[in-house]
């Protein structure tokens, strides 16, 4: 049985980082952190822990966020480009390898040494490892990010770190993607600004804990900004030993693994949710007036974007995709009955046209994730009987490493390396399975739709058909619309 002693033996490594928050008027309350090269922190109970309770207490003044950055030399930067302002992330970024560059000297020392050496969401992977994404849609989104990336390394980072030698010099692209990484992974949103909170970013997710991350973190500011405080509050009741998990949010595994670095196996497929859209032909001859059409739908159907609300799930089709391969499948006399689409089926012969045109394209798409599977070569039941050997082989980290540059804090040993190798692969193949499983579904669900229309005809009722009570004054001018498209 784990005892006190033990956990305070555990979290020796957070000594330094403990201290430095006491010192600055933060606290630990019935808790302890412990900080691990390869799974980064938990937050542990030292004793019974009620629900509701405050673990963690943090003055706002010891965050990281775009206000500390102007006030540690970048107001100079942004005074020259103002345009900084609207890109507080890169601000951050730059700030938080600034202060990363000073070692010892930076006010933020003890919480940067903190901070994992390495980062495992999928944008910092080895082609190896992203290459089990191949045909998912976070893959598409991981090359998405990592061409952003790129592009703001060169436009931005690149000319701070010349333009400013004295603040940061030398950045390099590795270093910037952990630094944004970081934030991605780590920042907290208050009134849409960003803030990393040391040791409160220490705790981590369980699913249902809660139902908003606001239940369990929150900043006072009843006496003002300057003495602003962060707290986290236990999600439920802990006992001695226990892990104090807290909630990032309900999110399906492929966010968790591109926002986090981790899955949860455990986590319902029927959470599983997949962007998925189709883009009418190049040779479409009628294509411009379709993307009118389109341009049309309502505000809420957030077409064509990726941010992981998911147009397939399990046995389910959402409806701004069937609004999509509706349009996109129209001939030229069926323009006119455009506006049909955003309430249900504009005809018979568009609706089989729609939904065989979508059962090809997932199909394509399920050729492409079962071929990915093969090339795997591992279950994932292999992968995690693998991890769990490795695990056994692990040596129990103690210090949390020197500061200085990206990387080079903490040297990991063959079997931490293997480690986390074996869990990238584990992590890719449950977004691979999900996605699977949600894709064949969706097939499945498209055959019966097929079948009910050849049957029914003209009273096929589509899954989105609007309520009848829809009258014929919105269908005229969803009519004129379209006409005025054409």
């Amino acid at each position: 049985p784990r005892t006190e002693d033990d956990m305070t033996d555990r979290s020796q490594s957070t000594a330094p980082l403990i201290s430095w928050l006491r010192e600055h008027g933060g606290e630990l309350h019935g808790c302890s952190v412990l900080v691990d090269a390869q799974v980064g922190t938990k937050v542990l109970a030292t004793g019974d822990v009620a629900a509701g309770a405050s673990l963690i207490s943090v003055p706002q003044h010891l965050c990281l966020s775009f206000d500390t950055a102007l006030a540690n030399g970048f107001d100079v930067v942004v005074a020259d480009y103002p345009q900084l302002r609207q890109a507080p992330d890169e601000v951050l970024a730059a700030h938080l390898l600034a202060e990363r560059r000073k070692g010892a000297e930076s006010k933020w020392a003890p919480y940067l040494a903190s901070l994992p050496r390495e980062v495992d969401t999928p944008v910092c992977w080895e082609a190896d490892e992203l290459a089990l994404l191949d045909g998912t849609t976070l893959r598409i989104m991981v090359d998405e990010m990592r061409k952003g990336l790129r592009r703001d390394f060169e436009n931005i980072q690149q000319p701070l770190s010349e333009g400013y030698p004295a603040l940061l010099s030398n950045v390099t692209e590795e270093e910037y993607a952990w630094a944004m990484s970081i934030i991605f992974s780590r920042t907290f949103s208050i009134d849409g600004k960003k803030y990393l909170v040391p040791v409160i970013d220490s705790f981590n997710h369980m699913p249902g804990a809660v139902s908003s991350i606001e239940d369990i973190v929150h900043i006072d500011e009843s006496k003002g900004s300057d003495t602003a405080m962060w707290y986290f509050k236990a999600a439920q009741g802990f006992d001695l030993g226990d892990e104090c998990t807290g909630f990032y949010g309900n999110y399906c595994n492929a966010k968790l693994l591109y926002s986090y670095g981790f899955t949860l196996r455990e986590q319902a497929a029927k959470d599983a949710a997949v962007d998925f859209w189709v883009k009418a032909r190049p040779d479409d001859e009628v294509a411009g007036i379709k993307r009118e059409v389109l341009a049309r739908a309502p505000a809420e159907a957030e077409l064509y974007s990726y941010n992981f609300q998911g147009t397939l799930k399990l046995n389910r089709i959402e409806p701004n995709l069937l609004w999509v391969v509706r349009i996109i499948s129209l001939t030229t006399t069926e323009v006119p009955s455009a506006g049909k689409a955003f309430r249900g089926m504009i005809s018979p012969e568009n609706e089989k046209k729609a939904y065989s045109a979508l059962r090809a394209s997932l199909s394509a798409k399920l050729a492409s994730l079962e071929a990915t599977a093969k090339r795997a070569g591992k279950s994932l039941e292999d992968l995690a009987t693998d991890i769990d050997a490795k695990q056994e082989l692990r040596k129990p980290v103690q210090a949390i490493g020197a500061l200085g540059e990206v990387g080079v804090d903490v040297d990991l040993t063959d079997e931490e390396k293997g480690l986390r190798k074996s869990l990238r692969q584990y992590n890719a193949l449950i977004v691979l399975e999900e996605e699977t499983l949600v894709v064949r579904s969706c097939i499945q669900l498209i055959d019966s739709w097929l079948d009910r229309l050849e049957a029914d005809g003209q009273d096929f009722i589509a899954a989105d058909m609007a309520a009848p009570e829809d009258d014929e004054e919105e269908e005229e001018q969803e009519q004129k619309s379209a006409r005025e498209a054409t």
